[in-house]
């Protein structure tokens, strides 16, 4: 009987680091932002936000960059609000995000219009978070977030892919 090898990377607060390209958008910064308070509060240290990768760190790269191209993502391919999860040695988590918005304007602005962008990758750390770390979004605020505390974070490989069933 031979038993199949599940890899995945292993993910604490002293090894991971979050990279986004230089040029990001500030929707995908927000995204960056948000994995980075999420994820350092389940790992009990902080998890830093980087433009170019550490040695020694392992990365998770977040929007249309360099590493989602590597790691064969179309972001133009996706529909809106979808978003894939690619774990090898790196993370990659992207998905469309809208160059034009800030997403902390909207949220301050209030109204149904002005969450009308796209944050695919948003949507991408919040799914990494929920199904990798055990993270709950109830409501918002502290009362309405669960964050769990791991020692470490086990994700194993392989890609997930989420698309909207209507568009």
């Amino acid at each position: 009987m031979m038993f199949g090898l599940v890899l995945s990377v292993v993910l604490t607060a002293t090894n991971a680091e979050i990279v986004i390209e230089h040029s990001a958008p500030k929707t995908t910064r927000f995204a960056a932002q948000e994995l980075s308070t999420f994820l350092s509060a389940c790992l009990g240290g902080t998890v830093p936000v980087a433009e170019v990768p550490t040695n020694g760190k392992t990365p998770i790269f977040l929007g249309d960059s360099a590493a989602c191209r590597e790691a064969g993502i179309d972001v133009a391919a996706l529909k809106r609000d979808g978003f894939v999860i690619d774990v090898g040695e790196r993370i990659v988590i992207a998905g469309k995000d809208d160059a034009k918005v800030d997403p902390m304007e909207a949220i301050l602005k209030g109204g149904v219009w002005s969450q009308m962008y796209e944050r695919g990758t948003l949507f991408g750390v919040y799914e990494f978070l929920e199904r990798f770390a055990g993270c709950r979004f109830y409501f918002p605020g502290e009362l309405g977030t669960i964050t769990p505390r791991h020692r470490t974070l086990d994700v194993p490989d392989g890609r997930i892919s989420e698309s909207p069933a209507y568009d």
